[in-house]
């Protein structure tokens, strides 16, 4: 949605941390997104770039973005994640603090409370597992792959680069958790959990909607 892509760029304007570059990919767009962004792209600030392709789900669209990056250090939200003020920088100090390749930081996604109503059904759901855990990560479960969340995730672009999402994945359904995987066991992951820094989830749910995504987890997971 173009509308919720714009208030997740303006977020990232008012970051206290500047020095970072934005990459944007349109995975297959049937709205005014193509012309949204062309029209922001000549006003914002932001040092940002954007691609489109057909609809190819959201493991080719990140594959695609890791591509073009110049920087370092991969920060991965959606375009219905909105950052807190100091997100990215929360990111930044502790990957500069602890620069090996295999380390990743997450951050803690939580329910917008603007744009939407959060129901009885999703305040029950951001508690349960079936979405994010963070309710284990909050008192202390270390994080692992289970928890590679790429709603609020950073890892080296280097890593990136050498583990690409398997593209064979054609939902925003396990295709993170799975690359989480394949790094842990393959190469060593090593995942640190920052509950401040905060991202906010602008995604209406309802238990009929859950269920849909359950049934494309279940696909996804064999």
């Amino acid at each position: 949605r173009s509308d919720a892509l714009l208030e997740c760029l303006a977020h990232l304007e008012n970051q206290t941390y500047k020095d970072f570059e934005v990459v944007v990919v349109d995975d297959g767009s049937t709205d005014s997104t193509p012309k949204v962004m062309e029209s922001y792209i000549a006003r914002t600030p932001l040092s940002i770039r954007h691609a489109r392709q057909d609809n190819s789900g959201p493991a080719k669209a990140r594959n695609r973005a890791i591509s073009m990056l110049q920087a370092p250090v991969c920060l991965m939200i959606g375009d219905d994640i909105f950052a807190s003020p100091n997100l990215v920088e929360h990111h930044m100090t502790w990957h500069r603090e602890q620069p090996e390749l295999e380390v990743a930081v997450l951050g803690l996604t939580q329910w917008s409370t603007s744009g939407q109503t959060i129901t009885p059904f999703m305040r029950w759901l951001g508690e349960s597992p079936l979405q994010f855990a963070y309710k284990d990560l909050l008192v202390g479960v270390e994080p692992n792959w289970h928890h590679f969340y790429s709603s609020n995730l950073s890892v080296k672009t280097e890593l990136l680069r050498k583990f690409p999402f398997r593209e064979v994945f054609p939902y925003a359904a396990m295709e993170d958790c799975e690359l989480g995987y394949r790094i842990q066991k393959q190469f060593g992951l090593k995942i640190k959990f920052l509950p401040q820094a905060v991202a906010y989830h602008l995604h209406p749910t309802t238990f009929r909607q859950l269920c849909e995504r359950l049934v494309r987890v279940g696909y996804s997971t064999r």
